[in-house]
């Protein structure tokens, strides 16, 4: 496995783009753009190929140690993204799963949900680890600023 710990910020090809705060967990986490799965040491990155958060389709972010919150998140918790323009995008927590990626895969539809993907058991880093940890959050239109 390629050592990380040695790699800069500034050599990172990724831009915060959302801010993503869980209150009932006192969480709030820079959420980057342009990541990929090298780019987990400097923080959280929405995966390239899944929606916004103004759109409809499900946003996927990758976590790592950021996301260990997740290990004590409830169904209904909220979840929100903030974007750099000042919008919020409400989420409520209505699914906790693991998959293994050597036979699922992490679905994407086109309805307005939240998936926040971390390492099954948490903390295990290494290369060989199929497993994921996803919890599921639908997009909560009801919330009014």
């Amino acid at each position: 496995m390629k050592d990380m710990t040695k790699q800069h910020w500034s050599k990172s090809n990724m831009l915060p783009a959302f801010t993503l705060s869980a209150p009932d967990h006192n969480k709030e986490i820079a959420i980057m753009e342009g990541g990929d799965t090298n780019s987990l040491l400097f923080g959280p990155y929405r995966a390239p190929d899944s929606h916004y958060p103004w759109s409809l389709g499900t946003v996927i972010i990758h976590g790592q140690h950021h996301f260990n919150f997740l290990r004590s998140v409830n169904l209904n918790d909220k979840i929100t993204l903030g974007d750099n323009m000042g919008s919020q995008y409400h989420y409520l927590v209505e699914d906790v799963g693991i998959i293994d990626l050597d036979i699922d895969e992490i679905g994407i539809a086109n309805i307005g949900e939240l998936k926040l993907v971390t390492n099954w058991p948490f903390d295990r880093l290494d290369d060989g680890n199929k497993l994921r940890y996803i919890v599921t959050a639908r997009k909560d239109e009801s919330y009014k600023k």
